[in-house]
């Protein structure tokens, strides 16, 4: 249940789950492939903290160490939404 705890902490920051999987469905494959690999840009993070805020994120008071934290725990996250989608489309393909 380490997703749980992790949906949990980014709760804190009021990013819940549904928001990340609305991000993980938006992104377009080069982005999806750039978030499992560690890739992203410094314009990937703004656009990305863009629209967490838009949809309620609170990003201010907090310490770096909980920024840090955060932006791992929502790489799992989304890298876990992208393998599960992934898979799914593979299953879809096979039948």
């Amino acid at each position: 249940m380490a997703q749980d705890a992790a949906a949990s902490q980014l709760a804190s920051f009021g990013v819940s789950y549904a928001t990340v999987a609305e991000y993980v469905a938006q992104l377009p494959p080069a982005k999806r492939v750039a978030v499992m690999a560690g890739t992203l840009t410094e314009q990937d993070y703004a656009e990305q903290i863009e629209f967490f805020v838009q949809r309620g994120a609170k990003i201010d008071g907090f310490e770096d160490a909980d920024y840090q934290a955060m932006g791992a725990k929502l790489g799992t996250m989304m890298t876990s939404l992208i393998m599960a989608d992934e898979a799914l489309a593979v299953v879809k393909r096979t039948k």
